[in-house]
């Protein structure tokens, strides 16, 4: 059932990352489990060639793509979206925001977790407040902390009570890092609710999921079970579906997607919503003035980017990087950042700089493609006179110094937590020490608008702030790609930046 609000079109919109004591918690348990009949399906065993091996599968915790992917699989929250972007129910089955702006989510009534008990509000209502608490290490801990109280009325509804008013708390419910488990249950070995539930694993190699009988959607999951098998490397990863050893993998290599679209057994699922970007320390220095950040905006070959980086399979971003396809996106801002190497020389000589600055530039050596950005970046950088030096650790060496504050210009990346601008926040936010008070007054706006329309006009308001206050530089959005067997049906990769929650999907793949 759709969500029912005061507001059609905000209607419209919001429908647009494990132990082995843990794991083996997990599978020593499963025998003690109420005896359930067994799911009606004849989709046979899927075989999984996944990127890593999951260092947890805490449920509220962002621990990266193998994490998520299996938590995609075996844990539920209340909202999540469709193959198109739409936002829908999961637990929760009809959701609605009062004219004070607090929310009311209403319970499926069939919905029970893995050991058999129930779904209930009391079971939502604990584990959005470990999420909230103040020794949380939750992904989503500051967003839980602008609700004033959790409550529930009623064994089925939950209502939260909003310290302000937000549009996009049903995001917020959809995001993987909020699934919900049972009361006073030990997150560290969490019992979900999804359409697997795993049954035995093999640290740092394998995890078996099988199907949960009592999944609260008819007829799913239409697969019997799936072997997850872990292989970091991509090339024996690829090996390993080209051999038939796996069904599915994930994280295809660019170089290769042509080869896996040409191959004639498999089909590529593609979409790009990987954000490339770069922010900046505007703590002091030439980097503390827009203009600035502006010339160097203008100075970069995007499209150079995406074919030595990606081969390709990337598309090039001069502009805020708000999704295109959705209502907020304002054409007129796209190309604010293009490519304009005369444009950048005057920026600097307006501010004082015309034979240029020295700087440094933050990256790793530990990813061949960012590694490429990086060498690219700084000979654009040298073409308009400025002159950048590599500092280029390994990935957590980077981002340590990026957390610190101890960078001039950083480049990275990141996959926002949907397609709402809102999700942008800490791309727009997470430069160190650099003023932009227009874009972040946009922000804020949008965030506690619920009119649809007026959140549009807000979001347009935003990027022509940030082209002009330039708080990062987008540089482009990458394609992730799976490689699935022409055996297997059903299986997706939603739109954008959602391909984050890929696995959602697997509760409709079978074989055959």
């Amino acid at each position: 059932m759709q969500s029912k609000t005061n507001n059609s079109h905000y209607r419209e919109q919001t429908q647009m990352d494990i132990t082995r004591r843990r794991l083996i918690a997990a599978a020593i348990a499963t025998p003690f489990l109420p005896t359930l009949a067994r799911a009606n399906v004849a989709g046979g065993r899927l075989r999984y060639g996944l990127s890593g091996y999951p260092p947890t599968l805490e449920p509220w915790i962002n621990a990266g793509a193998a994490q998520g992917a299996v938590k995609l699989m075996t844990q539920r929250g209340l909202l999540s979206y469709d193959r198109d972007g739409r936002m829908q129910g999961e637990l929760a089955e009809d959701w609605s925001v009062d004219a004070d702006g607090h929310w009311t989510f209403r319970l499926r009534p069939n919905a029970r977790f893995h050991n058999g008990a129930a779904v209930t509000s009391a079971d939502v209502v604990w584990s959005l407040q470990q999420v909230a608490a103040e020794n949380s290490t939750a992904l989503m801990r500051a967003q839980m902390q602008q609700v004033a109280a959790f409550e529930a009325p009623d064994p089925l509804t939950v209502r939260l009570v909003m310290k302000a008013p937000s549009a996009v708390v049903p995001n917020w419910l959809a995001v993987r890092e909020l699934p919900i488990l049972p009361e006073g249950s030990d997150p560290r070995d969490p019992i979900g609710a999804g359409p697997f539930r795993i049954v035995a694993s093999e640290r740092g190699t394998s995890i078996d999921l099988e199907a949960f009988a009592d999944y609260y959607k008819p007829d799913m999951p239409r697969l019997s079970a799936i072997r997850v098998v872990a292989y970091p490397d991509e090339n024996l990863r690829y090996a390993a579906f080209e051999a038939g050893d796996v069904d599915v993998i994930d994280f295809v290599p660019w170089q290769l997607m042509d080869s896996v679209e040409s191959g004639g057994t498999a089909t590529l699922h593609t979409q790009d919503g990987g954000l490339q970007l770069m922010q900046f320390n505007g703590s002091s220095g030439p980097l503390s003035d827009a203009r600035v950040r502006r010339a160097i905006a203008h100075s970069i070959r995007r499209d150079e980017i995406v074919s030595a980086a990606f081969f390709g399979r990337a598309r090039a971003l001069p502009g805020v990087p708000v999704f295109p396809g959705t209502p907020f996106y304002d054409e007129a801002a796209a190309e604010g950042w293009a490519y304009d190497p005369d444009r950048s020389r005057a920026l600097l000589a307006e501010a004082g700089l015309p034979d240029g600055f020295d700087t440094t530039i933050l990256s790793t050596s530990s990813s061949g493609f960012e590694k490429t950005i990086a060498e690219l970046v700084q000979q654009h950088l040298a073409q308009v006179g400025i002159r950048a030096t590599l500092n280029m650790p390994d990935q957590p060496t980077r981002n340590t110094l990026k957390n610190r504050g101890q960078y001039e210009i950083y480049l990275g990346g990141t996959v926002p937590n949907d397609i709402d601008p809102d999700s942008l926040t800490p791309a727009l936010s997470e430069s160190t020490n650099l003023s932009a008070p227009r874009t972040q007054a946009a922000l804020q706006a949008g965030r506690a608008e619920l009119d649809a329309a007026k959140r549009i006009e807000i979001y347009k308001e935003l990027q022509a702030a940030a082209i002009e206050e330039v708080p990062m530089v987008s540089l482009c959005w990458r394609s992730e790609g799976y490689a699935v067997k022409n055996t297997v049906s059903g299986f997706y990769v939603p739109p954008g930046p959602l391909l984050r929650n890929t696995q959602w999907c697997m509760e409709g793949v079978s074989l055959g």
